[in-house]
């Protein structure tokens, strides 16, 4: 999805990894968000009051990037305007690459954001800089951090056939760097999560209005005339994206209907 916070746009955006043989791994390091020292915060404040001493009533509309770097003279706060400014524009170029087809090419609009939110906006810890490190060397198309930083996973984009190598030498490396010993996951991009529309139980003559396929045969033996509560409807979901309902793979039913 591209977000836009300008206008609290959201756009659906093109990600079929199937196509061009491609796999995203997660990597989880194991290292635990250290956000409680208020280093987040910061950053926060230091890109607010650095739009401020711009002019700009956001960073985003920082038209010069150049020129706003002279004008400040904290060069931490520099380097937060600079991380955001160039990564607005990946961002922006990322898209353009999605949008026409061009999935193998944005590996180095990976790269660059990692290095960026490393070098200039400082969020990474060593766990996340070494399964990076560790994944490119293998032959990633491109890695990065992912989330808030400060611990927690990092993404990897890589040819199907690889995918092995990568998990591997990232394990090696964790482990010659004395870290926990990661975890991986290959992703699929897939339909949004669906919602069950919850009614007041005193409408009598209103129905539940199932979303998705375990949610239909939850709500189903629920006479019309007597709605179900939101636990009977939730348990009765749940029991049947435990089987496995209709062949259909329960991880995916679960994440579906939101019963997990």
């Amino acid at each position: 999805l591209l977000l836009a916070g300008a206008d609290s746009s959201v756009r659906p955006v093109p990600f079929n990894l199937d196509t061009a043989d491609l796999e995203l791994l997660v990597i989880d390091t194991c290292a635990p968000h250290r956000l409680v020292d208020g280093q987040y915060e910061a950053r926060r404040r230091a890109c607010e009051n650095a739009a401020r001493i711009l002019g700009v009533g956001s960073l985003r509309d920082v038209g010069d990037l150049g020129a706003a770097v002279a004008a400040l003279d904290d060069e931490g706060m520099a380097s937060r305007v600079r991380h955001v400014v160039t990564e607005n524009d990946r961002v922006t170029q990322f898209v353009k690459l999605l949008d026409t087809g061009q999935i193998r090419e944005v590996g180095p609009l990976m790269n660059a954001s990692h290095d960026s939110l490393r070098d200039d906006y400082e969020v990474t810890c060593p766990e996340l800089d070494t399964a990076v490190d560790a994944a490119r060397a293998a032959g990633a198309l491109g890695a990065r951090m992912t989330g808030g930083g400060f611990g927690g996973c990092a993404i990897a984009l890589v040819d199907r056939d690889v995918r092995s190598k990568v998990a591997t030498q990232v394990a090696d490396s964790f482990q010659e760097a004395g870290f926990a010993h990661p975890e991986f996951y290959v992703v699929t991009p897939g339909p949004a999560a669906l919602s069950v529309q919850w009614y007041d139980r005193a409408a009598a003559s209103t129905t539940v209005s199932p979303r998705s396929a375990c949610c239909r045969r939850g709500s189903r033996g629920i006479p019309t005339d007597r709605l179900a509560s939101r636990q009977q409807l939730r348990r009765r979901s749940q029991e049947n994206c435990r089987q496995g309902s209709q062949g259909h793979d329960r991880s995916r039913l679960f994440a579906q209907c939101g019963c997990s």
